[in-house]
């Protein structure tokens, strides 16, 4: 699902970064494959995922963040 992406909301954009969620910005806190509820995750780096998602919006990109 595609929350508040538009091609107007792109288009102000000359680069995008897109980063998938699972795995990548977050993994399963409990260890298992896959999560077992809503609240059983956490971001890979506490330290650097936020960090460097707001270092490439200064930047002046676009973030996607894309999941299943």
């Amino acid at each position: 699902m595609i929350y508040g992406l538009t091609k107007d909301s792109l288009n102000k954009y000359e680069k995008v970064l897109g980063l998938d969620m699972d795995g990548t910005l977050i993994k399963v806190k409990s260890g298992s494959k896959y999560p077992t509820n809503s609240s059983d995750w956490k971001l890979w780096d506490d330290s650097k995922v936020i960090e460097k998602i707001n270092e490439y919006n200064e930047k002046g990109y676009g973030i996607i963040i894309i999941t299943n």
